[in-house]
């Protein structure tokens, strides 16, 4: 089943976006250094501080990331070295970038032909716990989780994602061949406030909630985003 989202879709009522929201309000109010852009190839050796000095290490280069700074991630396979890619608070992750080119900016960027993967390493591809940021132009695959351990508590949730009172924006993102042994196959957020626009779910797998699982007072938006071929009970559940 092919299910198209141009609307905003809510999991939860009004306490939705209370945790989220004042966490948002904390780290904007502290956020007061310049922005940098930190640089990730696949292979790369250097420092992250331009194209010319990539740092291959996708995760080091995000833990060295103060809030408002970007990491612009070339095209390339990368893949967590313990278990699960885990966001900073306010760090903006970009993909897209062509890996050719040092010069490169967001004038170069594109995301459908420049394919950046993040790839699953035995459990979710990503696990966030109490951060705000976003994640744009990826494909987040081959996540699988079942009793791994993660940042939220117990696995078995988010084969691609896994989010705990996050508030987080994905864009222009494609979630495929992920697989979660109890729910949310692809994506999965608890007491979290979630924007997802311009994206695809796409054959990821749970017991419950095939594409996505929403849990506990978590609000979701859905903006032009594709949900197909997915198996399980349920494309999204929402408790």
């Amino acid at each position: 089943m092919k299910m198209m989202y141009s609307k905003f879709l809510t999991a939860g009522l009004s306490k939705s976006l209370k945790l989220p929201s004042l966490l948002f309000l904390l780290l904007l109010t502290t956020s007061l250094s310049a922005q940098t852009i930190r640089y990730v190839k696949q292979g790369g050796t250097g420092n992250g501080s331009s194209w010319a000095a990539a740092s291959g290490d996708l995760q080091a280069t995000i833990d060295l990331s103060a809030f408002d700074d970007e990491v612009w991630i070339a095209q390339g396979f990368y893949q967590p070295a313990v278990q699960s890619f885990h966001l900073k608070n306010g760090v903006i992750l970009y993909g897209g970038f062509p890996d050719n080119n040092n010069a490169a900016t967001m004038a170069n960027r594109q995301p459908a032909t420049y394919t950046t993967i993040l790839a699953g390493s035995g459990a979710s591809v990503m696990d966030n716990l109490n951060v705000f940021g976003t994640v744009d132009g990826f494909t987040i695959q081959g996540g699988y989780t079942v009793n791994s351990s993660s940042q939220g508590g117990p696995g078995g949730g988010g084969g691609g994602m896994r989010n705990k009172n996050c508030t987080i924006t994905i864009n222009d993102c494609i979630f495929k061949n992920n697989y979660a042994g109890h729910s949310g196959g692809a994506l999965y957020n608890e007491t979290s406030g979630i924007t997802v626009t311009n994206s695809l779910f796409f054959n990821n797998s749970a017991p419950s909630g095939a594409a996505m699982s929403n849990y506990n007072y978590g609000d979701v938006k859905l903006l032009n985003v594709t949900i197909t071929q997915n198996t399980g009970n349920r494309t999204i559940t929402n408790n």
